[in-house]
């Protein structure tokens, strides 16, 4: 059955009150849905957009996996949903005093030196010993190579 066509029934359970599909929620008390379904919103409890409760369902059982206490009597779960993380930036003092509360770290990564003639020298060195050009590969009508490149 489609969530919305169910939302639309008024026989078979579904409760009156239905505004664009969405029952208005009442803390303290027991709301039935529909087929015997009810949900219950503890009082004062603190309830933002976005929240939501995942309630596993057996139609081999027709029941609902929720848990439970000793009694078998349903508990209240707190609501899973977007959790928000705050971090102050700065703190402001007063006129032009906001120091900067924020944690900063060097960079992940050392810079590479850029090559000089030494070691320039010392990479033509190594290749002419090792009768290989830089880039390896093959000429026009050679065959394969390899480079071997020691920096030291």
């Amino acid at each position: 059955m489609d969530h919305q066509e169910g939302a639309r029934r008024v026989k078979g359970g579904a409760p009156a009150g239905l505004q664009h599909g969405a029952l208005r929620s009442q803390e303290g008390c027991w709301l039935p849905l529909e087929d015997g379904i009810e949900v219950y919103f503890a009082a004062e409890g603190t309830y933002r957009t976005g929240d939501y409760w995942l309630i596993p369902a057996r139609t081999a059982t027709g029941a609902a996996e929720w848990p439970v206490n000793a009694a078998r009597k349903p508990l209240l779960q707190a609501p899973l949903g977007v959790q928000a993380h705050y971090a102050p930036l700065a703190w402001v003092l007063g006129e032009r005093t906001e120091p900067d509360l924020r944690q900063s770290f060097g960079p992940l990564a050392a810079p590479v030196p850029a090559a000089n003639d030494e070691v320039l020298a010392a990479e033509a060195a190594t290749a002419t010993e090792t009768g290989s050009t830089r880039g390896g590969g093959s000429g026009r009508g050679g065959g394969g190579g390899s480079t071997a490149v020691a920096l030291g």
